[in-house]
């Protein structure tokens, strides 16, 4: 099964969220947001946000939920997400990098 892979427009809370879980996520908060639609279906990420004038385009998963817990709640309902304890901790919640374990 291919990794669901997201791109987080102007939701940083859920970015981090999403990434501590393990998910790959790429968060904009400034860009424009026909650059972040082009990037997401170059790399046929999932774009979710709450921004209501792209509610309506096919590619972008809407947020109907203001709260944070909500919205995990609808991504993880909707998309059928698996959040697998292996993946916990794996990403950096800051630059979306897979972490390394460091020798002693």
């Amino acid at each position: 099964m291919k990794e669901n892979r997201f791109v987080v427009y102007r939701l940083q809370k859920l970015a981090i969220l999403l990434r501590i879980l393990g998910f790959d996520v790429l968060y904009f908060q400034n860009e424009d947001y026909i650059s972040v639609i082009n990037l997401t279906k170059r790399e046929y990420r999932i774009l979710l946000s709450r921004v209501k004038f792209l509610k309506k385009l096919p590619w972008i998963f809407y947020l109907n939920k203001d709260d944070l817990d909500g919205q995990l709640e609808q991504i993880i309902k909707e998309l059928k997400l698996k959040v697998n304890k292996e993946s916990l901790f794996s990403r950096c919640s800051n630059c979306n990098n897979l972490l390394q374990e460091v020798q002693d």
